[in-house]
């Protein structure tokens, strides 16, 4: 099967453009590409935001993209086009000259769906920055799904339009029986409840990870442990993702120094950089945390294995997480995860051996799931049997299934639906 895969970014190490996109979404992006391309299809990605002469990565090819080739390929209408979707938004200049060139790339987006023919096309994400990549597949008459990573509907700091836009999104794909995946059952039930659909078109597809890997340097291990001061008898806990609000990084460290009072031998690492690192940073440097919490700045993918492996139990407190991916990255490793009762994956990845489940937002219950998870003895290879459920292949296995029934259907959105995007239109 030939894929075509459109998406605002995606993370490539050592390659200009997409090098510096290190969000969860990007390595997501790559991680579906590669994982899709391994099931045997025949895979190519378009990105909004990456300049290039084109590349294979592993099994993917990354589709050559320039400016002249944008400029040569661009129409009077598809200016107008993000001119009307930017005159919506109460956003910055920036964002709003962004969302221009968003829909002034549909040009290139339609020249390259037609030069590769793919038999259907697989769209990251509902946003402005794939609106226009919709109106390319759509007037392509090309089968596509979209991917749905994360709902803004719920989320405070999300502008409005941006939450129509989802909304009318989900509503016309309704309609138009277009195949959509979501990575949690927890997602699949908050559209299907607040958009009052059926969400028979919905098909749930888990986040997949590598298997942990078996190449691990037990001497940068040992150098890892001693530059961050953590003993043999120390239990580190450790909490991936961008320092944020929505993280909620800063509740662990207010749960955290409840537990220290506790229990004396505990860490506590946080992986990830982010809006909120220096209100976290203060909050480490006032409350006699320096010796016990350690703010790690975002880390290489690469490395991330070795902090995983010096870890022993993650901690997903986010106020609004699609999935929790750190989740089952921690369950490779063989460590159990301490999660609130409404994740949204709660049901795809909580088991009795391998969670402590918090079933109230408050420090004092959080530090009371930490304690749990300290005292608890766990069995490593049980965890990591779990972690097997969640492999980058039977992702792929997912995604390709989910695409063969959209391919099959043929049912995409029309294009005077998605040009309705635009303004959100069709929400009430």
């Amino acid at each position: 099967m030939k894929i075509l895969e459109l998406a605002a970014y995606a993370y490539y190490k050592d390659h200009k453009g997409f090098e510096k996109n290190t969000s969860g979404f990007a390595y997501a992006v790559s991680d579906i590409c590669e994982s899709l391309a391994i099931c045997g299809n025949e895979v190519y990605l378009l990105t909004q935001s990456g300049i290039t002469n084109g590349f294979q990565c592993n099994n993917t090819v990354i589709i050559k993209k320039r400016w002249i080739d944008i400029i040569l390929h661009s129409r009077l209408r598809d200016y107008v086009y993000g001119i009307i979707a930017a005159y919506e938004l109460s956003g910055t200049f920036v964002e709003k000259l962004k969302t221009i060139y968003y829909y002034v790339n549909r040009g290139y987006t339609e020249k390259i769906i037609s030069l590769i023919n793919p038999d259907v096309i697989q769209i990251q994400s509902i946003g402005d920055y794939t609106v226009p990549f919709m109106m390319a597949a759509s007037n392509s008459g090309i089968p596509f799904i979209v991917s749905n990573h994360g709902l803004a509907t719920f989320l405070s700091e999300v502008e409005p339009k941006l939450k129509k836009l989802e909304g009318c999104f989900f509503k016309a794909a309704a309609k138009n029986h277009t195949i959509v995946t979501t990575v949690s059952s927890g997602i699949k039930k908050r559209i299907v409840n607040h958009y009052n659909i059926k969400g028979d078109n919905i098909i749930v597809v888990p986040n997949g990870v590598m298997p942990a890997a078996n190449d691990i340097d037990e001497k940068k291990t040992i150098e890892l442990r001693k530059k961050l001061n953590i003993k043999s008898a120390d239990f580190v806990f450790i909490c991936v993702g961008s320092i944020s609000n929505r993280k909620n990084q800063l509740q662990v460290a207010r749960a955290f120094r409840l537990l220290i009072n506790k229990i004396e031998n505990i860490k506590l690492l946080f992986a990830g950089d982010g809006p909120q690192f220096d209100e976290l940073n203060d909050y480490v440097q006032n409350h006699g945390l320096v010796d016990k919490a350690v703010l790690l700045g975002n880390i290489e993918h690469s490395m991330m294995p070795y902090y995983y492996s010096i870890s022993n139990c993650t901690i997903v407190a986010s106020v609004d997480e699609g999935f929790g991916l750190p989740v089952i990255e921690g369950y490779s490793y063989g460590i159990p995860s301490v999660i609130y009762s409404d994740l949204d994956a709660i049901e795809d990845v909580s088991f009795a051996d391998s969670t402590v489940i918090v079933n109230k937002r408050d420090d004092e219950c959080l530090a009371e799931g930490m304690e749990r998870s300290v005292i608890f003895d766990w069995n490593e290879e049980a965890i990591k049997k779990h972690a097997l459920k969640f492999t980058n292949i039977k992702m792929g296995e997912k995604y390709q299934n989910a695409l063969i029934i959209g391919m099959k259907q043929k049912s995409s959105m029309v294009f005077d639906d998605v040009k309705a995007l635009m303004k959100g239109k069709g929400v009430n």
